[in-house]
């Protein structure tokens, strides 16, 4: 029995020992890949992490830019064909490094407000560059169709200038739009056109000579009655929203109320 007791004993701190002895743990990083930048600063992440750890995506705090590009987040790929991740989106570790590479998308305009205020003399459609790099406007196009027409009924070639980064384009439709929208509380009108004479219930499309860019509203549909319908009211784009889309979604527009100039925000992305 005592030797019985003496090996059983030995056993079982043999066991504790080998419990206790630290195994290898495997340590994985994450880093970040500028994908073709032209500036800016690649976020770094120096944490040392386990497997099955959860963390949160950086942001572009770092503002990488790529001529005639802008970030779209990144992917674990570098031709954008692995797994997608937006900032503040959480991924689960594993057992090798993993790298994110940023994607960069096409740049262009977007149509960020169209004005149909019950004043008719504020009549505006807003462009906006959501993209990292400047962009000529001359090779844009904004076209209208009204009454349901499948042709453009006028059409608006923009002028030859560079709208920078993050920059408002007002087109309003005569001088009279300051009485309605004074300075300089609003912004002034880029330019004037006739181009804004719409009574809320036609299409705007954004053309850049070969395919349609940005839509609001439905080409071949007089809105009269439909949920796109804009007539005696502002709407407003989502500020999520960066790029353009040739088919409406109607989820990424603010409706204001009906028979109001308000709210509105013409040359001021960020007010709504």
């Amino acid at each position: 029995m005592k030797l019985f007791s003496i090996i059983a004993i030995a056993a079982a701190c043999s066991a504790f020992l080998a419990c206790s002895i630290p195994t290898d743990v495997n340590i994985c990083q994450v880093s970040y890949n500028g994908n073709g930048r032209s500036g800016g600063t690649v976020p770094t992440d120096p944490v040392e992490y386990t497997s099955s750890q959860i963390i949160s995506i950086l942001d572009n705090s770092g503002h990488l830019e790529c001529p005639e590009y802008s970030f779209g987040g990144w992917n674990t790929s570098s031709d954008g064909s692995g797994t997608s991740y937006q900032p503040g989106d959480t991924l689960e570790t594993a057992f090798d490094d993993i790298t994110l590479f940023a994607v960069w998308l096409p740049a262009s305009l977007i149509i960020s407000e169209v004005g149909d205020p019950l004043q008719s003399e504020g009549r505006f459609i807003e462009l906006y560059n959501s993209t990292s790099a400047s962009v000529n406007l001359s090779t844009y196009v904004l076209r209208l169709y009204i009454n349901g027409s499948t042709e453009p009924s006028s059409s608006f070639t923009l002028p030859d200038i560079n709208l920078p980064s993050g920059v408002t384009f007002v087109i309003a439709r005569d001088s009279t739009f300051s009485g309605v929208y004074p300075e300089p509380e609003y912004k002034i009108p880029d330019i004037f056109s006739t181009i804004t004479e719409s009574n809320g219930d036609d299409a705007y499309e954004l053309y850049d000579g070969s395919k349609t860019v940005d839509l609001y509203g439905v080409k071949g549909e007089d809105g009269t009655g439909k949920v796109w319908e804009f007539t005696d009211r502002v709407v407003q784009r989502n500020l999520s929203v960066i790029l353009g889309t040739d088919q409406l979604d109607i989820s990424e527009w603010i409706k204001g109320p009906e028979d109001s100039d308000l709210p509105a925000s013409p040359g001021s992305r960020f007010s709504n």
